[in-house]
């Protein structure tokens, strides 16, 4: 479970995000939602490490990491996704993966040379299942960097789960994927769900976020200006004023 309380972060006097309180539980998804600019990307860049925060904690399954490393974050069972893509473009598809997998996996085996032997045998079948799941076997000894936009997109998110997270932090995992990946990633977030990941999620494509959310937190200039089922939240007078309507103005 990842619990933020009263998080704050200003850069050069101007207020990014205040006293923001939310909570994402195990096999639970929660969407961040908010114009351009309402404190979303520094609600994500302050929980996985990338900014320091200047008030408020963050915790994961009763640990603070509040302003830890980003690696330690990173072992400590939390794995993001980013805006702008983050693949290591010269490497293949399948070295990707097994990037993220060093990370995630523990050195006590490798003094046993039998026992090192047999994890790394795991962690090709791992990588292999994870390639497979995120359609991009048949691709995995391409060149990261050939290919598309909506394989890239999914490399990326095939990695973090490469880490074993606790909770996966998704950055706008829609943006540029066609209707047939859209619908990939959504029934990919339902599984994810249902096999006990926590989840947030930050997106602009309300179809998507109202059609896998439990909950929905809203963020103007920085301020919490709602919280609460989908439902709930496509009436909130406030969040139509301040961004669904909007953007249901040319949905």
């Amino acid at each position: 479970m990842l619990l933020i309380n009263d998080l704050s972060k200003s850069f050069g006097g101007i207020a990014a995000l205040k006293n923001l309180d939310l909570e994402v539980n195990t096999g639970e998804v929660v969407g961040l939602i908010g114009p351009n600019g309402s404190g979303k990307t520094t609600t994500i860049n302050l929980v996985t490490g990338i900014y320091s925060s200047d008030a408020g904690s963050v915790i994961l399954d009763g640990k603070h990491i509040t302003n830890k490393a980003a690696n330690k974050i990173t072992r400590a069972g939390m794995a993001r996704t980013f805006q702008n893509l983050r693949i290591f473009e010269r490497l293949t598809v399948k070295e990707n993966i097994m990037v993220a997998q060093n990370i995630f996996n523990s050195s006590f085996f490798k003094s046993f040379n039998v026992l090192q032997k047999m994890e790394e045998q795991q962690l090709v079948n791992e990588t292999d299942d994870l390639l497979t799941k995120f359609n991009l076997i048949l691709v995995k000894n391409n060149k990261a960097g050939s290919l598309s936009y909506g394989e890239k997109k999914r490399l990326e998110m095939a990695r973090a789960l490469a880490m074993r997270p606790k909770i996966l932090l998704l950055d706008e995992p829609a943006a540029g994927m066609s209707p047939p990946e859209l619908e990939w990633l959504k029934e990919t977030i339902n599984d994810l769900r249902s096999s006990g990941l926590a989840i947030l999620l930050i997106e602009h494509h309300m179809r998507l976020v109202m059609g896998v959310c439990d909950r929905i937190c809203v963020l103007n200039f920085g301020n919490k200006i709602a919280e609460g089922t989908p439902s709930s939240i496509s009436r909130d007078p406030e969040v139509i004023t301040a961004y669904l309507g909007r953007e249901n103005s040319h949905a």
